[in-house]
């Protein structure tokens, strides 16, 4: 039985990055380090001059349990609609099998 719990999708800013980072820690299961804090934020910053590339975050009672990354491209075809690439998507494993991932897919397709 999956269950569906409140939660808010806005864009993150600076402020998240270490609760972004604290995500990102559960992607990184392959032994990859991670980036320490300055250079996080360097990237941070620099992804922040990409128009169409957006982080966002997904809070529960105000805190971040999961996030993802969509980018925005516009197509020649199609009468010009514009598509959308979601990276980097997580929800916290103290979350998952809530609902969080699924309704996450139906938003980004709001998003574009």
């Amino acid at each position: 039985m999956v269950i569906v719990m409140k939660f808010k999708i806005c864009k993150a800013n600076i402020s998240d990055l270490l609760s972004l980072m604290d995500l990102y820690k559960h992607l990184a299961t392959d032994g990859v380090s991670m980036l320490n804090l300055k250079e996080a934020r360097k990237i941070f910053n620099k992804l922040k001059t990409y128009p169409d590339y957006k982080i966002y975050k997904v809070l529960a009672n105000k805190k971040v349990i999961g996030t993802f990354c969509l980018i925005i491209v516009d197509k020649i075809r199609h009468t010009g609609a514009p598509f959308g690439i979601v990276e980097d998507v997580i929800v916290h494993p103290n979350y998952r099998r809530k609902g969080v991932g699924r309704r996450n897919d139906g938003i980004c397709y709001g998003l574009l």
